[in-house]
Order: C-alpha cells, then structure tokens, then sequence
C-alpha cells in the first residue's frame, strides 16, 4: 500500500455561544480563522453565508507527500499545554483535529502514531477525517 499523497489538517473548536477571543486567550495563540454565529461570512468562492454556530480554528499548510503527525505537532506546539484549559474548552465546545487526506491511487494509507494520539487524546480532541479519491479513480466509470 501506498503512502498518502497530500494531507491537510487544522484544529476546530465550534459551538452556539463560542467567543473566539476566550479560546484565543485560553490557547494563547491567534486563530487562522474564526466565525461568530449570527455574523457573515464568505465561502471561497464569495458566496455570503451567516454563521450558524461558532468557530476558532488554526489550520497548517498542507503537506505533500502527507504526514499527519507532524501536522498535529506544528497545530499543537504553540498552544497550550495546561490540560485544565484544555478540559475546560472540550466540555463547552465541540473541537477534533481535520484530517483530509488526498490519494492519487486507488490503495494509499497513513499511519497516526502512539504520541500523537496521546497527545491528542490528553486534550480531549478527535480526528475526523475526509478521504478525497484519485481523480479518475476507476470505480467512477
């Protein structure tokens, strides 16, 4: 089996009465984005939504060929480490690390390791994953 090809990943804390500048100060680092429910926002390609509910969220650049783990580590690494924080957040909020993996073959895999799930884990986080198939993937004719 191979590898996986691409990866993205960002962390995601949403919820109805989520104020991003409360999980900006608890995690002690700025958000890539955030939307406040009831507010607009716009989707990539200019289309004027409003916010149903809201959210912080701290994305990293893709990688290419994938690799999840070190993703989580540069998400990770500059937020907070007190697990009381983080306790607190997870029992309010809704939060789990995207993962949306990219294949260009039809097999491709990707392992998560030990000390990232524990990592992620001491947290309270999940993973959610998006599994994107090759493009011309045979099974589509």
């Amino acid at each position: 089996m191979a590898e996986i090809s691409k990866t993205a990943a960002s962390l995601s804390i949403q919820g109805e009465y989520l104020d991003h500048d409360i999980i900006t100060q608890k995690l002690g680092v700025f958000p890539s984005s955030w939307k406040r429910k009831g507010e607009p926002w716009f989707t990539p390609n200019g289309q004027k939504m409003i916010a149903r509910f809201g959210m912080w969220t701290r994305s990293v650049p893709r990688r290419d060929p994938g690799d999840l783990d070190a993703q989580i580590a540069e998400i990770l690494k500059p937020l907070s480490t007190d697990l009381t924080v983080w306790k607190d957040i997870t029992s309010q909020f809704k939060a789990y690390i995207f993962c949306g993996l990219f294949m260009e073959e039809g097999n491709e895999g990707i392992n998560v390791a030990p000390k990232t799930l524990v990592a992620l884990g001491s947290r309270g986080l999940s993973l959610e994953f998006d599994i994107y198939s090759p493009p011309n993937d045979v099974n589509d004719e």
